[in-house]
């Protein structure tokens, strides 16, 4: 496919940028409905420019080197099993006005009824955002191919929900490693079995380094020509195929250390090893296994919004975390940082938009500390731990120097530990400080 396939088309409509559902391909066969026709041809005059050409090009060399790819080694484990039949996209989160109207399948109402049973529903706890987001009041009479007094039970009116805009992507920072292969020196005489290496003719062959896990060989290779006899290096994949870069044709190395980059170079394009050690693991106290960070993205959002800590679009926040055993021996996840920059900035902007950079208000602006926790005791229990916990405020601003301190102490001693005893109190349980 072009690389303009891959290239979104965003609508700038005041301060708000929303993904369109096109793609720049998309506008260069002509569909682009409900795109301005100026914002169209503002488009396609200026992918004519030579620095956008470039850019397109270099998305193509990307797109390029990701069809190469075979596999990714040492990615970390989901954060919960996929469920794809949960409105949010992840297992054990439920909204509540779904559970609502699942609890009335059976019961009859005109559309302009349940909408205004819906919206009591406010008075009683329910958000207004959630019924917004819902897209419930704007289309259900299309779902339903009704007027507005015709009867519908409540099973149709579930079946209108559209929760797409809310569905989470919960995701890993990972990055490669900086070496993919580990050259063991291979014994002299020993006998090796491998697919017989493809050479030109005349070119001979000599296994001198392997790596056990790939399969990757160095050998020397030797040859005649008209001032006698000669020898280089070359790598080659488990396969017996040379590795053999552009320009440079013959794929021969001048040492045996040059055929080896090369051969970790192919390994990181085809085969890379990942690594889970994130961005920020420098922040966090000493010890613990399996440290994570998690981004919990929200894909579908058509408003976007960057953070300047990751490349990912729309993070609604991140949590770093790690596994400790406790004094009994028990399994604990421990949570070194849980941070939403997108609810912070949004929040900057509302209070002052004159002097703010625009941010576009993201679900979830006050009530995200509850949906973390919730995702992280979800988490816990997928990784069998006992308990969930974290640092009192006064070591979070110790660590960031004191940086933002009354917000990390309103955070981590007072709305946490809140929003977690509301949150197990119905299981008989609330959150609790150690020393």
């Amino acid at each position: 496919m072009p690389p303009e396939a891959f290239v979104d088309v965003i609508e700038v409509s005041g301060l708000a940028r929303t993904l369109t559902g096109w793609t720049l391909n998309d506008l260069l066969q002509g569909c682009h409905q409900n795109i301005s026709q100026v914002h169209i041809n503002q488009l396609l005059n200026n992918i004519k420019d030579k620095e956008i050409q470039r850019w397109l090009a270099s998305v193509a060399q990307h797109l390029r080197e990701f069809s190469e790819l075979t596999a990714l080694r040492n990615m970390p484990e989901p954060f919960l099993p996929m469920d794809t039949s949960s409105l949010l996209g992840v297992r054990g989160l439920h909204c509540a006005l779904a559970i609502w109207i699942e609890s009335r399948r059976a019961e009859k109402a005109s559309p302009d009824q349940w909408i205004q049973r819906i919206t009591n529903l406010t008075t009683k706890g329910l958000r207004q955002e959630e019924i917004e987001l819902s897209h419930l009041s704007e289309g259900m009479l299309g779902e339903l191919d009704c007027d507005s007094t015709a009867t519908v039970k409540g099973g149709a009116v579930l079946a209108c929900l559209d929760y797409e805009a809310l569905r989470l992507s919960i995701l890993p920072v990972v990055s490669v490693t900086g070496t993919q292969l580990r050259f063991e020196k291979i014994p002299a005489n020993a006998t090796i079995k491998r697919i017989k290496p493809k050479l030109k003719s005349g070119l001979k062959s000599y296994p001198q380094w392997r790596d056990r896990v790939l399969g990757y060989y160095v050998d020397v290779v030797e040859w005649d020509d008209l001032l006698g006899p000669d020898q280089g290096w070359m790598a080659f994949t488990h396969r017996g195929s040379p590795i053999v870069p552009r320009g440079k044709p013959s794929g021969l190395c001048n040492s045996h250390e040059e055929a080896m980059a090369r051969a970790d170079e192919h390994a990181k394009k085809v085969f890379p090893r990942m690594t889970a050690k994130g961005k920020w693991s420098r922040y966090r106290l000493t010890g613990g296994s399996q440290y994570r960070e998690w981004l919990v993205t929200l894909p579908y959002f058509p408003l976007s919004f960057f953070s300047s800590h990751f490349d990912q679009r729309n993070v609604l926040f991140h949590v770093r975390c790690d596994i400790r055993e406790g004094v009994d021996g028990e399994r604990i996840l421990l949570l070194h940082e849980v941070q939403s920059d997108w609810a912070q900035n949004a929040r900057r902007y509302l209070q002052d938009e004159a002097s703010s950079k625009p941010v576009p208000t993201p679900p979830w602006l006050k009530e995200w500390p509850s949906l973390a926790l919730k995702l992280m005791l979800l988490h816990a229990a997928q990784q069998g731990a006992a308990v969930l916990a974290w640092a009192h405020g006064e070591v979070q601003v110790d660590r960031y120097g004191g940086l933002g301190a009354n917000g990390l102490l309103e955070l981590y001693d007072r709305t946490l530990p809140t929003e977690a005893t509301r949150i197990l109190k119905p299981y008989g349980r609330r959150c609790g400080s150690v020393e």
